[in-house]
């Protein structure tokens, strides 16, 4: 369409033979409605497929669209005011090319290793924290991505959000909330979410697509009164309970936008002693 390219097997936005940067969650918004082009995508749509029908609020998918239309420019995507997007650019399927040579991530072995290493020490008992950084577009993704598929087996639960730079008040716990989505389709996923049923109910009480309809009313109850601070300690209590079932990962994507809750909560999960 227009300039650009997108390749669907690869998960890559290209601009003639340019590869352009594009975040994970803008991404799969552009893939969903290239998907269904000239159709109306209501707000509720993007997030059942994008999020996982997770607790997202609008001014974050809002954020994600403005990014997107920074990428490709004005006529691409039409907003359907109160209903939500609409694909309206002209869609042709892409001859076969030579592949393109990408700026390689200098070090993907050697960085890879140091997180292998630091996953091997967590498995011994000793948390760590790591951060995958560097400028935009040279891998760090998929070095993550890599990471992941080398310690996926059967006693480790992996767990990823993203943050995203919110306009106006930010909305606390974003990336959390995206992770607990994420969490029905994921190895241990039940056992992870009856764990922060039970000790993060203040946090709960507002994802009532994830309670059973068994225990709403429980976690109502026991939500009632909560405060940030009670649930800061409330999100610990679950991850070392969760914790206690294997080796948790937990992947936090741009956490340079993250809300400054998020980070508390990494400051005193982090630095703890128990296994």
């Amino acid at each position: 369409f227009g300039r650009f390219r997108l390749d669907l097997s690869e998960e890559r936005l290209w601009e003639g033979v340019d590869p352009v940067p594009v975040r994970r969650k803008p991404l799969a918004i552009l893939k969903f409605l290239v998907a269904n082009p000239k159709r109306l995508v209501t707000h509720q749509e993007l997030l059942d497929h994008v999020w996982g029908g997770a607790a997202v609020s609008e001014s974050a998918v809002r954020t994600h669209l403005h990014e997107l239309r920074q990428v490709l420019g004005e006529g691409v995507i039409e907003t359907v005011v109160g209903r939500g997007y609409r694909f309206t650019a002209p869609l042709h399927d892409a001859a076969p090319t030579e592949p393109v040579r990408v700026r390689e991530l200098v070090g993907r072995a050697t960085e890879l290793a140091q997180l292998r290493a630091a996953f091997d020490r967590a498995h011994a008992g000793t948390r760590q924290i790591c951060f995958v950084v560097g400028e935009p577009g040279i891998g760090k993704t998929t070095l993550v991505d890599a990471f992941l598929e080398d310690v996926d087996r059967a006693d480790v639960l992996a767990m990823r959000g993203q943050c995203v730079e919110q306009l106006g008040t930010p909305e606390p716990y974003l990336a959390v909330i995206e992770m607990l989505g994420r969490l029905r389709h994921a190895r241990h996923g039940e056992q992870a979410l009856a764990a922060f049923t039970r000790h993060a109910p203040t946090l709960m009480a507002g994802l009532p697509q994830l309670v059973t309809d068994a225990q709403r009313e429980e976690v109502g109850k026991r939500a009632a009164g909560g405060t940030e601070s009670r649930m800061v300690r409330e999100l610990i209590d679950a991850a070392e309970a969760i914790a206690a079932l294997g080796t948790t990962v937990l992947v936090l994507e741009e956490l340079q936008w993250s809300a400054v809750a998020t980070i508390e909560r990494l400051a005193v999960l982090g630095p703890r002693r128990e296994r």
